[in-house]
């Protein structure tokens, strides 16, 4: 969907791990296309397999089978083709990644200069130039007082700039790529919209590609250009998030925007909120055809067999069996 030469190419990812003795996948399938310099939503309730694409991108899956198919081009590289040591160069050094809640990815015995500097020297930088850069990227990511927070240790910082340093150590080696995981879970709104601003103005000065994974509509809408819509491992709806927001032609996706609260007439709308039924089925017990069918009201006898893609332009479609007549449902 990108005219240019993409970033990041994923092309029919297929993620497997063995559960009670049988192979299930977790991620199936997914493909999608990132341009330099764009920020990619990928949306879904916990359990839609967002996380588990991001750590298949990196090859951080445990365990066995785990990425088990399909490809995931760098520049132009396939990166599930390269050895491990080749792999360590392209973690943090091309890809950088924020992991979710920064209290249990930073080191509560080490100084944040400590954890820095250590992610700053795997690629060869001295110890005073590593505490340099530490300080610049402290900076950089807006706090304040860096050379003295240095020697402070993870408790000594609120949430948010917890948060503010896991995005310092994801830059640490200038990656080209950075992948956030529910980069702003647990923290309050106006925290989580300095995050949010934090990360704008990062592409905007470094011209990084990023990935935000998050159930939060919200945050799609104010920092994604593009969006892709996963369930049960799959995905399900891709556009710009003005096709996504304004007509969605998924019954998951227009589910899930009906969730979200919506300001009217100066106030929020007084009716309850929608509810989507049920639960994302487990990957051990997919149903057959369409995966979301067991939930949705708008199912018919067709779903039993899996819809195939249906766009309604060139940058946006679905995979639903009556994404036509939800195209022209507004």
């Amino acid at each position: 969907m990108n005219p240019q030469a993409p970033l990041l190419e994923v092309e029919d990812l297929r993620t497997e791990f063995v559960a009670g003795g049988h192979r299930v996948r977790a991620v199936d399938g997914l493909s999608f296309m990132l341009g330099a310099g764009e920020i990619l939503g990928l949306v879904g309730e916990s359990g839609c397999g967002k996380s588990m694409t991001a750590l298949s991108i990196l090859r951080l899956v445990d365990g066995s089978p785990g990425v088990c198919g399909g490809a995931v081009r760098l520049n132009g590289r396939d990166l599930l083709g390269l050895d491990e040591e080749a792999m360590r160069g392209v973690r943090g050094g091309e890809i950088g990644m924020i992991f979710q809640e920064p209290m249990t990815s930073l080191n509560p015995v080490l100084t944040i200069g400590r954890q820095l500097t250590e992610a700053i020297r795997l690629g060869g930088a001295s110890k005073a130039e590593a505490r340099e850069r530490a300080i610049e990227l402290l900076q950089l990511v807006r706090i304040s007082d860096a050379h003295r927070r240095l020697d402070d240790y993870p408790h000594h910082f609120s949430g948010g700039m917890r948060q503010r340093v896991m995005i310092a150590m994801s830059l640490a080696r200038s990656p080209r790529l950075l992948i956030a995981d529910e980069p702003t879970t647990a923290l309050d709104v106006t925290v989580q919209a300095q995050i949010l601003d934090l990360l704008l103005d990062l592409r905007d000065r470094l011209g990084m590609a990023i990935i935000l994974i998050t159930h939060d509509l919200g945050v799609v809408a104010e920092t994604c250009d593009r969006a892709v819509v996963m369930y049960a491992g799959r995905k399900i709806e891709e556009g710009t998030v003005e096709e996504v927001f304004d007509q969605p032609l998924h019954p998951y996706t227009s589910g899930l925007m009906r969730s979200v609260p919506r300001m009217g007439a100066g106030q929020v709308r007084p009716a309850r909120l929608a509810e989507i039924p049920g639960l994302v089925p487990s990957p051990a017990n997919m149903p057959q055809g369409c995966r979301f069918a067991p939930r949705c009201a708008l199912k018919v006898a067709q779903c039993e067999t899996y819809p195939q893609w249906s766009a309604a332009s060139a940058t946006h479609a679905a995979a639903c069996w009556r994404s036509g007549e939800l195209a022209h449902a507004r």
